[in-house]
């Protein structure tokens, strides 16, 4: 039996203890020569992905509001104070737990985080506890299953 909150997330510099849910992720792989959207590239560059472009979607995380004083910090100087440059992101990691919640069974690691929304939760009228919802960049993630570290999977976002 796996629960949805059989999960551990971690990222550097931030209180993660009260993280009540992440949103379910997609990793997309491109082939070579598929039309693209505009938007993946600067004007003027290729219109077709070169072999094996992967794509990562962003990561909504969900967090209890006691707990998101270090998520403010961090969006206040990322986003507000403009202090956005690779040497400001993230590392983290996400670890998939049995349902003992320690035991860990599969792990993704991600690289080169940056947060551009966070936001009071809807109110839940069923729920006890506020909530806030962090939006997250992700440019690189590696997966790594029974101790087996995969390849890893790179994409760097064009900076403007």
């Amino acid at each position: 039996m796996s629960l949805s909150s059989n999960f551990r997330l971690n990222i550097a510099g931030l209180d993660c203890t009260k993280v009540a849910k992440i949103d379910s992720f997609t990793v997309k792989q491109r082939l070579a020569g598929e039309t693209l959207d505009k938007a993946h590239y600067q004007v003027g560059a290729i219109q077709t992905a070169p072999a094996n472009l992967l794509e990562f979607p962003n990561l909504r995380i969900e967090l209890a509001t006691v707990s998101a004083e270090s998520w403010r910090t961090w969006f206040r100087s990322f986003v507000i104070d403009g202090n956005s440059s690779a040497m400001n992101e993230k590392t983290g990691t996400l670890s998939f737990l049995a349902p003992n919640l320690s035991t860990v069974l599969a792990t993704i690691s991600f690289q080169n985080l940056g947060i551009f929304r966070l936001e009071d939760a809807p109110p839940d009228a069923s729920a006890e506890i506020t909530r806030v919802v962090a939006e997250l960049y992700c440019e690189r993630m590696e997966p790594d299953s029974s101790g087996t570290r995969l390849k890893s999977l790179d994409r760097r976002r064009t900076r403007a």
